[in-house]
């Protein structure tokens, strides 16, 4: 399927690229070896790999958070106004990507404050009201169908927060789903090393500039209060994982210098937080090489159950066929007013049609 390959080569270049990403921000926040060893961290850390193999909107939003973080560092330094469009319009395009990338904001809030100062000054500069609009102007032209259908765009996301928000609350309580948060975060998406380390590289990078430390960390400080009330899917972390490797990186950096053999350190040092997540990675390599147990169990049922058999399935089970009586009365039975969708058209007008096909429950 080309429409399929071509997504998913645009989670692999977006996954790349927002290594590309993470190294240029950390060059910012701090020293050459600094950049390397995040680039490298972020180059083997789990999650990001893992989904970067997939169609995840996730992976792109990663590479927009840290678009939008450099974009909001250019705006504290010079302040043009094309530095508050770019900045404001990749903001706004991510919105358009996923629902919690409002949050990409923030950075562009937190740049203006620290140019301007908070108070009036901070509302009397035209730079942030041309930000705004121009995030507002994105959203809109990438999303029209949000504003055009607005209706049904409140009842999908009323809908989206019983999934991810009220149903965690009601399992894990209030705050419960965010120890689950922490612990995939050291067990799988950077490792023991890698978070420790970038719990040390905070403090370090607080320590040398409380400037540069709000603005790299505004959008993960308030996307982790948003993750502790969410189900602890694994996916959602993506977009952390730039900053999580970055503050690593400053604490490597920082230790480095303290030895006799500076360089030799820092690679040590990266090879060491990096270990974890790489083996997980060349686990998961190896797991996709193999051929997916649905498609085995498929096999197995085309070889050994009579077609027409009624057989009950789960949602994310093995890919059966239907027969095409089975789908001709399924579809009889729908309400009169509900029209047939082109997926089940399109299954009927197969010819031949699958032999292998089964009434499915």
């Amino acid at each position: 399927f080309p429409t399929r390959r071509s997504s998913d080569l645009v989670s692999v270049a977006a996954g790349v690229l927002s290594v590309a990403a993470t190294c240029v921000l950390a060059r910012k926040a701090g020293s050459r070896t600094m950049a390397r060893a995040a680039a490298l961290l972020m180059a083997v850390a789990y999650i990001p790999v893992r989904d970067a193999h997939m169609v995840k909107h996730d992976v792109v939003m990663t590479l927009m958070a840290a678009l939008v973080v450099i974009a909001a560092w250019t705006l504290r330094e010079r302040g043009r106004t094309v530095d508050y469009v770019r900045s404001g319009g990749l903001a706004g395009m991510s919105l358009a990507m996923h629902y919690y990338a409002g949050l990409t904001f923030i950075p562009v809030a937190v740049a203006h404050a620290l140019r301007m100062g908070i108070g009036v000054r901070y509302w009397k500069g035209r730079g942030i009201w041309i930000a705004a609009g121009v995030f507002l102007l994105a959203f809109a032209a990438l999303s029209p169908f949000v504003l055009i259908e607005y209706r049904t765009a409140m009842a999908d996301i009323a809908s989206n927060n019983n999934v991810l928000f009220v149903r965690t609350q009601a399992e894990y309580g209030a705050f419960g789903a965010g120890a689950h948060q922490v612990f995939l975060l050291f067990t799988q998406g950077a490792g023991v090393l890698m978070s420790v380390a970038a719990l040390a590289g905070a403090v370090v990078l607080a320590r040398r500039s409380w400037r540069d430390a709000a603005l790299l960390f505004a959008f993960p400080v308030a996307f982790s209060v948003m993750l502790v009330h969410t189900r602890p899917y694994g996916r959602l972390q993506n977009v952390l994982y730039p900053f999580v490797a970055i503050a690593a990186a400053a604490a490597i950096d920082r230790l480095s210098q303290k030895t006799t053999w500076p360089t030799r350190a820092a690679v040590a040092l990266t090879l060491a937080c990096a270990a974890q997540p790489f083996a997980y990675d060349l686990l998961l390599d190896r797991l996709f090489t193999k051929t997916d147990t649905r498609t085995d169990a498929a096999a197995w049922i085309g070889a050994n159950i009579a077609a027409g058999t009624g057989i009950a399935i789960e949602v994310y089970s093995v890919p059966l066929e239907p027969t095409r009586e089975w789908l001709r009365e399924t579809m009889a039975r729908q309400a009169p007013a509900e029209k047939i969708g082109a997926r089940a058209v399109g299954q009927l007008a197969r010819d031949p049609y699958p032999a292998a096909s089964y009434r499915l429950f």
